[in-house]
C-alpha cells in the first residue's frame, strides 16, 4: 500500500516538475521573441541607443548638441509603421537599456501580451493609455509595460525606487512626428491602484494638484524638481511583482521640446 502512495507521489512530482520546466521554456521563448522584435524595430527605426548615457545617431557619430534628442530626430517612424500603424513614437531613457517602439490601441488589453510587431508574447509592448492623446499634449500621458525579470521592457523602473539608477538616467525622451520631447524624471514611488494618478484626461486644477502631491509625498527619490498644475508630466507605470494593488511609478516633467523639421 505505502509503495503504491510513493508511485502516486513520484509521479505527481514529475508531473510537477514538466510542467514547470515547460513554463521556464516557454519564458525563455518568449524573451528570445522580444529580444529579436524589440532588435527588427531599432534597425527598421534606425535609432541605436547604446548602455551610456551618450547616444548615436543611425550614422554612428555621436550628437554635438543634447545626444539623445539628436539621434531621435532623425528616427524613421514611418518605416515602424509599415510594419504596424499603431506605433505613435519612440521611447528611451539614455542610461538605461529601455528603447522601444511607443504603441496604442483602443483599449489597454491588447499589448499585454503582443510585441509592437503584434505577435504573441508575454514580453508585451510599451504602450500608451488608450485614452490618452498620441501627440502627447495631456497633463499626465500615461504609458504602460511589463516589469520583465531580465530586466527588458519597464524591468528596470523598479532601479528607481531603490534608488540607484537616477543619478545615471534622469531623463526619459519621446520621438513622435512632431518631433523630440525631453522629460526630467521627479518622482519615484509605488502608487495605490485607486489614485487619480490612473484617471486619463484629468483637467481641473485641482486634480492636477492632487496628482502632483501624492507624487511628492511618495515619491522615494528628491530630484529638487517640482512640475506645477501648468507642466505637462510622464508616468511610466509598471508592475510591483507584489500583487496587483499597486503600481510602480516614475514620474517626469516636460522640460525641453525640439519640434520636427
Amino acid at each position: 500500500m505505502k509503495s503504491g502512495w510513493m508511485k502516486i507521489l513520484a509521479g505527481f512530482l514529475i508531473l510537477v516538475l514538466i510542467i514547470g520546466l515547460a513554463g521556464v521554456i516557454r519564458q525563455q521563448m518568449d524573451y528570445r521573441k522580444g529580444d529579436a522584435d524589440y532588435s527588427e524595430a531599432e534597425e527598421l527605426a534606425g535609432v541605436f541607443v547604446p548602455e551610456g548615457t551618450a547616444v548615436t545617431g543611425a550614422d554612428g557619430r555621436e550628437a554635438e548638441k543634447d545626444p539623445a534628442a539628436a539621434a531621435l530626430e532623425t528616427i524613421d517612424l514611418d518605416a515602424l509603421r509599415e510594419v504596424n500603424p499603431d506605433v505613435v513614437g519612440w521611447i528611451c531613457i539614455p542610461g538605461t537599456k529601455i528603447s522601444y517602439p511607443l504603441v496604442q490601441a483602443d483599449d489597454n488589453e491588447y499589448y499585454l501580451d503582443q510585441t509592437w510587431k503584434r505577435a504573441r508574447s508575454s514580453v508585451g509592448a510599451i504602450f500608451l493609455e488608450c485614452q490618452v492623446s498620441p501627440d502627447l499634449t495631456d497633463f499626465n500621458t500615461i504609458i504602460y509595460g511589463h516589469r520583465m525579470k531580465n530586466n527588458t521592457m519597464f524591468g528596470r523602473l523598479k532601479e528607481y525606487i531603490r534608488g540607484d539608477l537616477y543619478e545615471q538616467a534622469p531623463a526619459v525622451y519621446i520621438a513622435t512626428d512632431g518631433g523630440v520631447n525631453r522629460y526630467d524624471i521627479f518622482a519615484a514611488y509605488e502608487a495605490d491602484v485607486s489614485w487619480l494618478l490612473y484617471v486619463p484626461g484629468v483637467s481641473a486644477r485641482e486634480e492636477k494638484e492632487e496628482i502632483l502631491r501624492c507624487a511628492a509625498e511618495h515619491s522615494v527619490i528628491d530630484t529638487g524638481i517640482s512640475p506645477s498644475p501648468d507642466d505637462r508630466i510622464l508616468s511610466l507605470i509598471t508592475c510591483t511583482g507584489r500583487g496587483y494593488s499597486s503600481r510602480l511609478t516614475v514620474q517626469a516633467v516636460l522640460t525641453q521640446q525640439w519640434e520636427a523639421d
